[in-house]
C-alpha cells in the first residue's frame, strides 16, 4: 500500500484523497523522468501555490491568494523579491544551482529549497 493512503472497506479501492495524492505523485514522477521537470510543493500552501522547476527556470503559479516571495542564492544574495497576485504566474530564468524560496501569504511564511539542475 502507498504511504499516506487509505483503502476503502473492500480492500481493493482507495478513497478519493488517496487517489488524488497518488495521481499527483505519478504526475510529478512522470514530469521528472520524461521532461526533466519537477514540481515543488510548498508545504502549507499546496492548495494555493505551485512551483515548477525545470533545467533553467522557475515558474510560480499562484492559484488562490496573493503571496509575497523572495528568492535567494546559496550565498544569501536576494535574486528576486516580488508579489504574485491570485491567478498570476511568474517565471524566472536561473542559472544551475541551489536557491532558497521564501513565500509569505496573509498568515504563513514557508521556506523551501529549490534546485535548478
Amino acid at each position: 500500500m502507498a504511504t499516506g493512503t487509505l483503502l476503502l472497506g473492500d480492500g481493493i479501492h482507495w478513497d478519493e484523497p488517496s487517489v488524488l495524492m497518488m495521481g499527483e505523485r505519478y504526475a510529478d514522477k512522470f514530469l521528472q523522468d520524461v521532461y526533466n521537470v519537477s514540481t515543488v510543493k510548498i508545504a502549507t500552501m499546496s492548495e494555493s501555490l505551485k512551483v515548477f522547476v525545470s533545467a533553467s527556470n522557475l515558474k510560480i503559479d499562484c492559484l488562490l491568494n496573493s503571496v509575497n516571495f523572495s528568492l535567494y542564492d546559496v550565498t544569501g544574495k536576494q535574486v528576486n523579491n516580488s508579489e504574485i497576485k491570485a491567478l498570476e504566474t511568474k517565471q524566472f530564468d536561473l542559472q544551475k544551482g541551489i536557491y532558497i524560496l521564501s513565500v509569505t501569504d496573509n498568515s504563513n511564511t514557508v521556506v523551501q529549497k529549490v534546485i535548478i539542475p
